[in-house]
């Protein structure tokens, strides 16, 4: 019986025509600076304020978007037929970034930092570290290492689509607990110029 109700949710869900809605006021603010103190020396600063009052994107609307259709998530709706869940809601982003870059005969340099204050998920902070050994005019060694922070769209995390049924599993789209992407990364290698016609 499970799994013919599930069968039936689905072919409902994902059958005839659907719509698709979302509203956003976006305001994005952005200031970069870039320094030469000295003759092989470059260091580049910026910080930046995104803000974004929003809808998000709704998806699988059996008929056109109607204000009346909206649910708080927090509605106790027990219904086969698909409610529409969403919110308005305010995110934010403050950021700020360095970046200094050094090269000498033999070496080059790029070391940063990244800082991220997100409304949603909190402080977050990226450094970055490359360096490139020129052993000989053709032969170069390098190593970098990164990290990376990206914050999931709306468009995943926006509930659009429920079923609560007594005793089953609920069926729903969208999901408020996803966490963010989170990456590090690490190279090392070398490089041979066999030739100066090649780049």
């Amino acid at each position: 019986a499970r799994d013919s109700i599930k069968y039936d949710i689905f072919n409902r869900f994902f059958s005839g025509s659907r719509y698709s809605y979302a509203v956003s006021l976006d305001l994005n603010f952005e200031q970069l600076v870039t320094l030469y103190p000295g003759k092989n020396v470059e260091i580049i600063a910026g910080a930046n304020v995104r803000a974004s009052y929003n809808r998000p994107l709704v998806n699988y609307l059996r008929n056109p978007y109607r204000e009346e259709a909206i649910f708080d998530q927090n509605d106790n709706i027990n219904l086969i037929e698909a409610p529409l869940f969403s919110r308005d809601e305010l995110n934010y982003d403050v950021g700020a970034f360095a970046q200094i870059y050094w090269s000498t005969k033999k070496w080059n340099l790029i070391t940063g930092l990244q800082f991220n204050n997100f409304s949603r998920y909190g402080v977050n902070w990226n450094p970055r570290f490359a360096a490139i050994y020129k052993i000989t005019p053709r032969f170069s060694a390098r190593a970098s290492f990164a990290t990376a922070f990206r914050v999931p769209s709306l468009y995943y995390s926006a509930t659009t689509y429920r079923v609560i049924i007594p005793e089953f599993d609920a069926f729903e789209t969208g999901n408020e607990d996803i966490q963010p992407e989170q990456t590090r990364s690490t190279d090392l290698g070398v490089r041979w110029k066999f030739s100066d016609k090649v780049v």
